[in-house]
């Protein structure tokens, strides 16, 4: 399929026997834009209708202090990059490289800031992440905190099944939810990217995380630790992980254009009751 759609951007003669699905229906536009630049060369446009709707409807997902947690479609928690001796670095990687505390102590304080905008509707909620054993830090951190500062979730719709709103992105392929946030993970020291990122280096993965979302899309993660990995790869020959420089540049877009905000990991802590 991918050859005969290079074979048709090439322009060369013959029948065509395959298209790409390029309307999407499901996401705001924002998010949308991010998934089109990352995965689909730009050409991931999304339905007029929908655009409408998204313009004109509320979202029922909104945050309870807009001026820590902002209503936007996309909001990136930015962590500290873990080579950083700065307060809030970690000076490297601490084990297991596949459970990262802090960033579930930040998942845990973005869930915190969630309402709904119209108490009648339940809008539904996914918590992501690429690793199991993440998974399980978070939905341990869930239980311990329901009944507290994490009262607010008895209003949204668990997306997983039934009873839980943690899962891996392998476990929702499919699946969709009115809010998604994301546990990037990782986070390190390491020179080479297929190191750095290990599983984030899938694309299919990727693609299925940062596309879940309909209103909005939380993801945590440190841009300093992938702006380092794309600057390491753009050095070395065949390191394929041209999405995440995309991402970077249409997080970066979208930020511009008032339609994401990123959040420094240090401002939402510090703002913490």
């Amino acid at each position: 399929m991918e050859r005969e759609l290079s074979r048709q951007r090439r322009k060369d003669s013959g029948p065509r026997i395959a298209r790409r699905l390029n309307e999407q229906y499901r996401m705001h536009p924002a998010i949308a834009r991010i998934v089109s630049k990352c995965f689909y060369e730009g050409e991931l446009e999304t339905n007029a209708k929908q655009v409408a709707k998204f313009s004109t409807t509320p979202s029922p997902v909104v945050s309870t202090n807009s001026s820590v947690f902002p209503d936007k479609p996309i909001v990136f928690i930015d962590m500290p990059y873990a080579q950083s001796e700065a307060p809030g670095g970690r000076g490297g990687e601490r084990t297991p490289p596949y459970s990262n505390p802090e960033e579930a102590q930040a998942v845990i304080r973005g869930l915190s800031l969630l309402s709904l905008s119209d108490p009648k509707i339940r809008p539904s909620l996914a918590v992501l992440s690429p690793y199991w054993q993440q998974v399980r830090r978070i939905d341990r951190e869930l239980d311990r905190n329901k009944g507290g500062t994490l009262a607010n979730l008895a209003g949204f719709v668990p997306a997983i099944n039934a009873n839980t709103y943690c899962g891996t992105v392998d476990s929702f392929q499919g699946g969709e939810a009115d809010c998604i946030v994301i546990s990037m993970v990782r986070n390190n020291h390491h020179a080479t990217p297929a190191r750095a990122l290990g599983f984030l280096r899938d694309k299919r993965r990727m693609n299925v995380l940062l596309s879940r979302a309909k209103w909005r899309l939380i993801i945590v993660g440190s841009l300093a630790f992938y702006e380092h990995v794309v600057a390491v790869a753009s050095k070395l020959p065949d390191q394929d992980i041209g999405f995440l420089s995309d991402f970077l540049e249409a997080l970066e877009t979208e930020n511009a254009a008032g339609h994401a905000a990123v959040v420094p990991w240090t401002t939402l802590k510090g703002a913490m009751i």
